[in-house]
């Protein structure tokens, strides 16, 4: 019986499990960048999130992303609620960023999928943007907003239907 389970789980298991790769490979991105991050909220306009996202890789002639030559995020609610899940501009759904706490607060769950060699490869990164400079004007809207942010991608794997990625 544990052993029927196990071998239900394990091609599951592998879409999951991160890759054991040099951070080096020239499949795994450099960095992500968040620019021209804000955050809007007011009783009469509701809430809005809006950022520019780039990735990076030391080799992009090998890469095909359209987060690398840029993509806006962008939600929005009038009821001030932004979506728990949201997709990002690159054309297809590659580029999602999920909130993983209070809207105002820009915590978030960036999750990245592209193709390197023509294998699909995916990321999923939590990320705090950070400094936040927030105003509240007399009317009571809230304003806050960052400069850009870099970080170091996490959760990286190769995406395949094996216990482990042939090499």
């Amino acid at each position: 019986m544990l052993t029927s389970t196990l071998l239900l789980l394990l091609p599951t298991l592998a879409l999951t499990s991160p890759l054991h790769t040099r951070q080096s490979s020239p499949c795994v991105p450099t960095s992500y960048t968040i620019s021209n991050y804000q955050y809007t909220t007011s009783a009469s306009t509701g809430a809005r999130i809006l950022f520019n996202f780039n990735s990076a890789f030391s080799n992009p002639s090998i890469i095909t992303d359209p987060a690398s030559t840029g993509a806006t995020c962008d939600a929005s609610d009038p009821s001030g609620s932004i979506p728990f899940s949201n997709e990002c501009s690159t054309g297809r759904r590659n580029l999602m960023f999920d909130l993983r706490g209070p809207q105002e607060r820009a915590e978030f769950q960036i999750i990245h999928s592209w193709r390197c060699n023509g294998q699909e490869w995916l990321s999923s990164t939590p990320h705090k943007i950070n400094p936040l400079d927030c105003t509240t004007d007399a009317e009571g809207k809230t304003t806050c907003s960052s400069g850009p942010n870099s970080f170091a991608p996490q959760n990286v794997r190769r995406i395949c239907n094996t216990p482990t990625c042939p090499e």
